[in-house]
């Protein structure tokens, strides 16, 4: 655990740390000088990639709602797109990364946003038969992830961009390598609210409403 973190700052790291990580370092190959847009730059998984996609110098595009924009432009966020009353398509276009943590039409509108050969790593999209393979599926399982990614990768194709759909893999050498940059100062946990468990369900009533900064976390011992 770093040593400037107290536990619930760091019980809030393990996932979106991870998560982030595997998306634009070992996926995307985000470099510096590159672009980015980070989807819902405001929560968990938000506010820990734009601040390392700040780290690694990329220009960092995200959005989010019209009462967060300073927040995420505080984190390092260097456009911050008002999703209420901007289309994000109009805003931005040809950049090199799309981070998406939203899916549905915010993913199939990524697609025309990216340059050819670039990348939209997504963690709520559809799997494909690439996830069947990292997860070592039996045949039947990875004909329906192939028929469930049919679409996604079609849209991919047309637009000369690449696709890929993550599961978060627990490795211990990235989190270490996360847990330096925290203790560094260069990336700090952001923590909205944190809950006893007897209040469990609010707290995940509160996530689903998608208000949330940065994490809920659940303290399970008084």
């Amino acid at each position: 655990m770093p040593p400037n973190l107290n536990y619930h700052e760091a019980a809030s790291l393990p996932l979106v740390g991870l998560t982030s990580w595997q998306a634009l370092v070992d996926t995307a190959k985000l470099k510096p000088r590159q672009r980015i847009l980070i989807h819902a730059g405001s929560g968990g998984i938000g506010t820990f990639a734009i601040q390392l996609a700040k780290h690694i110098g990329a220009e960092v595009w995200t959005t989010t709602s019209g009462k967060n924009l300073e927040f995420v432009k505080n984190l390092g966020a260097d456009h911050a797109i008002n999703y209420q009353n901007e289309d994000f398509e109009k805003r931005v276009n040809n950049v090199d990364v799309v981070f998406d943590t939203l899916g549905g039409t915010s993913l199939d509108k990524s697609f025309s946003i990216t340059r050819r050969n670039g990348w939209v790593v997504s963690i709520a999209g559809p799997p494909d038969f690439r996830t069947a393979k990292e997860m070592d599926l039996d045949i039947m399982r990875s004909w329906l992830l192939r028929v469930v990614g049919l679409r996604v990768n079609s849209k991919a194709r047309s637009a000369g961009v690449n696709y890929r759909f993550i599961f978060m893999k627990s490795l211990s050498e990235e989190l270490a390598q996360i847990a330096t940059l925290v203790a560094e100062g260069v990336i700090k946990p952001v923590v909205d609210r944190i809950v006893p468990i007897s209040e469990c369900q609010s707290a995940i009533e509160y996530s689903a409403s998608g208000r949330a900064r940065g994490k809920i976390i659940i303290r399970v011992i008084d």
